[in-house]
């Protein structure tokens, strides 16, 4: 019999790469049904860099596979713009 937790758990990371890797998806821009730990398990994967369009500069481990977040917690609560890309 299938594990349906991780099963959903599969299909929840599929939404959210898909996200990702897909700019043109007709329900881009809704919200998700993924939970918080569904999010924070798709952002610990570690992310090579192309063209910075892609990752979010704060959020994504792209620094040595650590977000700038996590590195320097003090100075993200100061930032105002906390969704802005690498590029």
């Amino acid at each position: 019999m299938p594990d349906l937790d991780r099963f959903g758990r599969a299909l929840r990371l599929q939404w959210l790469w898909q996200e990702w890797v897909e700019q043109s998806k007709p329900w881009l821009g809704l919200e998700l049904p993924c939970s918080n730990v569904d999010c924070l398990l798709f952002n610990s994967i570690i992310i090579t860099l192309g063209d910075g369009t892609k990752a979010q500069f704060w959020h994504h481990n792209w620094l040595k596979g650590e977000a700038p977040k996590h590195l320097a917690p003090h100075l993200f609560q100061l930032i105002l713009r906390k969704n802005i890309i690498v590029q």
